[in-house]
């Protein structure tokens, strides 16, 4: 049996009604929900072969790099014990095709175990377990529909109706 651990929507960044802690720096929102997407990464390693992260770890497409690093700490730690499969989400898109999401940074690194879908994707992933196949389906805006050749002449109203 391959036991999963998914978890999508953290939203690092929200720092509403937070203050800056003295001894860290970091912004007290920003280390709760730090502190809570390290007790997925422990229960994680504890307990599953693989763990998804089904996008909008960011509440923003460009997450500033204080907030990169410190994900970034937690995908590479968890990566040392199982696959990590990173499937990005609407707030992972940036407006346009050509600029760079937050999780390009993985596979530019080439960091090992860690497989991220920017695009429809399948994995074959080994786990302790046997092998595993996750196909990944990232959220993908209007405006990938605009340059499909079945949606060249549609209105606005009519791929409205096509994306629902």
């Amino acid at each position: 049996m391959i036991n999963i651990a998914h978890t999508a929507d953290i939203h690092i960044g929200i720092e509403n009604y937070g203050i800056i802690n003295k001894k860290t720096g970091l912004n007290t929102r920003l280390e709760d929900f730090l502190n809570a997407f390290d007790r997925f990464v422990d229960y994680s390693i504890e307990n599953c072969d693989v763990a998804i992260i089904s996008g909008d770890m960011y509440k923003s497409r460009e997450p500033n790099p204080t907030q990169q690093r410190e994900l970034a700490k937690r995908i590479k730690r968890l990566s040392q014990y199982i696959p990590v499969v990173i499937n990005n989400g609407n707030h992972d898109q940036p407006n346009s095709d050509s600029k760079a999401r937050a999780f390009d940074i993985y596979k530019i690194l080439d960091v090992k175990n860690v497989y991220v879908a920017n695009k429809p994707d399948i994995f074959l992933i080994e786990t302790k377990n046997g092998p595993l196949q996750i196909a990944c389906l990232p959220y993908f805006p209007k405006s990938f529909l605009l340059k499909l050749e079945e949606s060249k002449n549609l209105s606005i109203n009519e791929i409205n109706k096509k994306n629902d």
